[in-house]
């Protein structure tokens, strides 16, 4: 069964994903980095406004909402560091 999910809705879900995943934050120079339990990298933020958001985490949540297009995750994400860091953000790239 197929159903329809809001932009909205999306943001919601991986904002909540987000808040309750087991990460690290460390801070590096102009960077935050958000780190998971394995010790990879799950978000780059620098201070001039680049977001780098892991292949991985983007992955994890297409599959978890069923969803083909990395775009729309990759913006939820990146709206989600924006709030959440208070750094307005430029450029996102996805490695």
């Amino acid at each position: 069964m197929k159903y329809k999910i809001t932009q909205t809705q999306i943001n919601n879900i991986v904002s909540k994903y987000l808040e309750v995943k087991d990460y690290k934050v460390v801070e590096d120079n102009n960077e935050v980095h958000l780190v998971d339990s394995s010790g990879d990298f799950i978000i780059t933020l620098t201070f001039g406004g680049d977001c780098v958001i892991s292949t991985k985490l983007i992955s994890n949540l297409k599959k978890m909402l069923g969803i083909k297009s990395y775009v729309v995750i990759r913006n939820s994400i990146s709206d989600w560091v924006e709030k959440k860091f208070q750094i307005p953000i430029q450029y996102i790239y996805v490695m």
